[in-house]
């Protein structure tokens, strides 16, 4: 299992009596979603990315007719296709830019790259993708990327002028269902749980890495398995990396109306940092047993949690709960009782369809993480990846909401996004999951060192490219950051970019 997955290609579970296929997770996905959520299909939507029939396409396209205009702007750039095989090819991109409010700095991202995906027969399908970046960040992303020493999402990078970085990096999967109850998932990429904007599970806030997955449904009853190989290092990149591993684990129960999952989450200690050995004990292969085993603080760090949503056409109601530590014997206020909660609402067309080009859809939601949530006590076994926590951005140790708004009429698309953070430090307060010292004390959320970060931000698109997600975007973002004193960044900015991938900078 060392080198379980040098791969750059990933099986991805499915259960479909059609054509195998798979949905990035980038803006295309938005709209599967909510194709998915208007539907009676007894789909589970608990692992992302979304598997369904290869419909890459938006609910709004072009009102043209056939022929070559209608061909760029509805089509993949490539496409082949028999009844043995098919090849589709997008080149991708991003060329934006934009200023600060009293800043002459020129703020940019340059990225160039391509997909490839396809299918081979009735059982496989391919996916894999490649991005070159070279980009100016405004000062409070640089910050990070020089504290944390990765660029969010998107791993290590090297210097690039005097204040640019250049950084890029492969992912892929290929799809493979053997049986019709079963099917398996090995690759390089990244995954995320839950229904909501963030999980307070697994997300895809950090750095991709290596997996194996294993799928299994019978009725309505789906069982999944995920091994990962994950990395961590000390501020300076070219320093040892030491691999652990994770599992984790859901049960979950659906039908039309409503899906809950448990889930099982285990940070395994597969190296020895003194020799640089791995090893690997036979509960790995077991992961359900870890907490029965270890707890849920060993040296096998591991939470539990569950997973929920309820559909009220045109409505989905969603939440997690994550115990990372309990010790009913303190206060909820101690630091030995350390979960998570989130609670959420969306609609991904509040109108229903009622409007034939007008599509409006809305989320809200809550999410409380108490502090050092994620951490572990033994060197390297909190719920990080590439110096990012697997969460939330931000770590722990906070108390977020959120409110977003996406207005599309025709190809003409707004989105307005809106959220509010308390917490503390990520990097010397009570957010900080990096941290080994869990002495016991009573604390609560944003005392101390605390920050309060608000994020305003408004885009207006005009989508050219159904496929491809290829757009022309104008927007701003306001960001106020306050501890003794406010911080407040003004960026401005515009670009053409395709569908590429979800990063988070609203921290």
């Amino acid at each position: 299992m060392k080198r379980l997955l040098v791969l750059y290609i990933i099986f991805i579970p499915i259960f479909l009596y059609a054509q195998l296929a798979s949905y990035p997770l980038d803006e295309r996905y938005f709209y599967v979603m909510q194709r998915v959520a208007a539907s009676d299909t007894v789909m589970s939507t608990l692992w992302n990315p979304i598997i369904g029939q290869w419909d890459n396409s938006y609910p709004v396209r072009w009102p043209l007719k056939e022929g070559v205009i209608r061909y760029l702007v509805g089509q993949n750039n490539f496409d082949y296709q028999d009844n043995d095989y098919s090849v589709h090819l997008n080149l991708l991109g991003n060329l934006s830019s934009g200023k600060v409010n009293g800043d002459s700095t020129q703020y940019y991202r340059n990225t160039r790259g391509f997909e490839i995906f396809g299918t081979l027969g009735q059982k496989v399908f391919y996916y894999t993708k490649y991005l070159e970046n070279q980009a100016v960040f405004v000062p409070y992303i640089r910050e990070y990327i020089d504290s944390m020493v990765v660029v969010p999402g998107e791993g290590w990078w090297k210097r690039f002028g005097t204040n640019g970085k250049d950084y890029g990096y492969a992912m892929g999967y290929v799809v493979y269902r053997p049986i019709k109850h079963i099917s398996l998932e090995i690759g390089h990429g990244k995954n995320f749980i839950g229904q909501g904007y963030r999980s307070l599970i697994l997300s895809d806030n950090s750095f991709i890495y290596p997996y194996l997955k294993v799928r299994y449904r019978h009725g309505r009853f789906v069982f999944v398995n995920m091994w990962t190989e994950m990395y961590q290092f000390h501020t300076v990149y070219y320093f040892y990396h030491y691999p652990k591993h994770a599992s984790f684990t859901t049960f979950s129960y659906l039908n039309p109306h409503w899906e809950a999952s448990f889930v099982i989450a285990t940070m395994w200690k597969t190296s020895d940092y003194q020799s640089y050995v791995n090893h690997f004990p036979i509960s790995f292969f077991f992961p359900p047993i870890a907490p029965v085993i270890y707890g849920l603080d060993g040296e096998n760090n591991s939470f539990i949690g569950v997973n929920a949503c309820v559909r009220f056409s045109p409505m989905l109601v969603y939440g997690q709960l994550v115990v990372d530590k309990l010790d009913l014997r303190k206060s909820l206020l101690n630091t030995s009782n350390r979960y998570a909660y989130q609670i959420g609402m969306r609609s991904y067309d509040v109108l229903q369809n009622r409007f034939k080009n007008l599509h409006l859809g809305i989320l809200t939601e809550y999410n409380l993480i108490r502090p050092y949530t994620y951490a572990s006590q033994f060197t390297y076994q909190g719920f990080y990846h590439y110096n990012q926590p697997l969460a939330h951005p931000w770590g722990a140790g906070l108390r977020e909401s959120i409110f977003q708004l996406r207005l599309l009429v025709y190809n003409v698309e707004l989105r307005y996004n809106y959220s509010r953070l308390a917490g503390g430090s990520p990097i010397s307060g009570q957010s900080n999951i990096f941290t080994t010292s869990l002495t016991e004390k009573e604390i609560k959320i944003g005392r101390g060192n605390s920050v309060l970060i608000k994020h305003n931000s408004l885009i207006i698109s005009l989508l050219l490219n159904n496929s491809t997600g290829l757009r022309f975007f104008y927007g701003f973002d306001i960001r106020d950051f306050k501890t003794t004193t406010n911080i407040r960044t003004f960026y401005k900015f515009v670009g053409l970019s395709t569908a590429l991938g979800r990063f988070y900078y609203d921290f």
